[in-house]
């Protein structure tokens, strides 16, 4: 079972120092990764492969090399679109918890 740990917030994430190399996040669960709104996983024959919904040819059985792909490989978009599915998540949120609170 992984416990939460201290994962970097998406500006974190996708902030590059050119003279820095690329150090993977620590054990996380998919749900805890600042990429999770672009990933998808499933399990095949017992493995949990991961593989980015933006470009579905990337795959991997470890998180941390589709999220190296994340933030190297088109990184402006992987980001604009994580930003983008938790503004309409939050949006959602707030619109539902208004229809709650008249009921």
């Amino acid at each position: 079972m992984l416990t939460l740990k201290k994962i970097p917030t998406i500006e974190d994430f996708f902030y590059d120092h050119p003279n820095l190399p690329w150090i993977p996040l620590p054990e996380h669960s998919l749900e805890q990764s600042p990429c999770f709104p672009v990933l998808k996983s499933w399990n095949e024959n017992g493995i949990i492969w991961y593989s980015c919904k933006l470009h579905p040819h990337i795959e991997s059985v470890h998180l941390g090399s589709v999220e190296h792909h994340c933030k190297y490989h088109e990184p402006k978009l992987d980001k604009a679109r994580i930003l983008e599915f938790l503004q309409e998540l939050l949006a959602w949120s707030k619109n539902n918890s208004d229809s709650n609170n008249k009921n």
